[in-house]
């Protein structure tokens, strides 16, 4: 069984669709703490042909060390209705705009309470939507004590996992694999370039924007992009 694990985020890029895809099951990392600045809670659009971030207000006074599960949505201002807006103004002209904004709005006026949530919701509604069957695990129900590669391990044993795909940048931890391959287990480091397409309203292709953008342009024709 291939299996990535990867921390949940807020209308991830196309390369994390990517890794889902390939897998035979996804282990959401959920219970690891919050980075603060992170994509677990803003991802980019393009906003005017440039490039921003959009991000959810979350609640952190007298918050400290907060695990992704733990961490709440602050609805004090009315971010639903900018983000909502935002989206709108600046892909209404786009091909497939009616479809993947129904999508969206249905999991945003939910007003989730956790990130969590909201983060999962959104991943699993954009995978049933391209047709992705993907299973999905969260790391926290495994009840994994150990951190970093000692933690990633104990997931992969539990979940009976014989294969590990992961992105390139967790060498820095995770070395060559050596610990998942003395428990039998092969690792595969993913390197994933975005493939240009025809994106509308861009001054030149950006290859790291959230996944809305790719299917506000190509629709279900997304996955073939993948």
């Amino acid at each position: 069984m291939k299996i990535s694990i990867m921390q949940p985020t807020y209308l991830p890029w196309v390369g994390y669709f990517k890794m889902i895809s390939e897998s035979d099951l996804f282990i959401f990392l959920d219970d690891v703490q919050l980075e603060a600045r992170s994509f677990q809670s803003r991802n980019k659009i393009l906003v005017n042909k440039i490039p921003k971030l959009i991000s959810v207000p979350i609640n952190k006074k007298n918050k400290f060390d907060q695990l992704i599960n733990q961490v709440e949505i602050n609805y004090d201002r009315d971010w639903v209705t900018k983000h909502l807006r935002t989206i709108y103004l600046n892909y209404k002209n786009h091909p497939f705009f009616e479809e993947i904004y129904l999508m969206i709005k249905d999991v945003l006026v939910k007003n989730e309470i956790k990130l969590l949530d909201l983060n999962y919701l959104l991943i699993k509604k954009i995978c049933c939507y391209l047709g992705i069957q993907t299973t999905f695990e969260f790391s926290s129900n495994f009840k994994i004590k150990e951190k970093k590669s000692e933690k990633i391990l104990g997931l992969l044993k539990a979940a009976g996992g014989t294969k590990y795909l992961t992105p390139a940048r967790t060498r820095d931890y995770l070395g060559n694999g050596e610990l998942l391959k003395s428990n039998n287990i092969e690792v595969f480091f993913f390197n994933y370039n975005c493939k240009n397409y025809d994106q509308k309203n861009s001054k030149e292709f950006e290859s790291h924007l959230s996944i809305i953008d790719l299917l506000f342009n190509l629709g279900k024709n997304s996955i073939k992009l993948l």
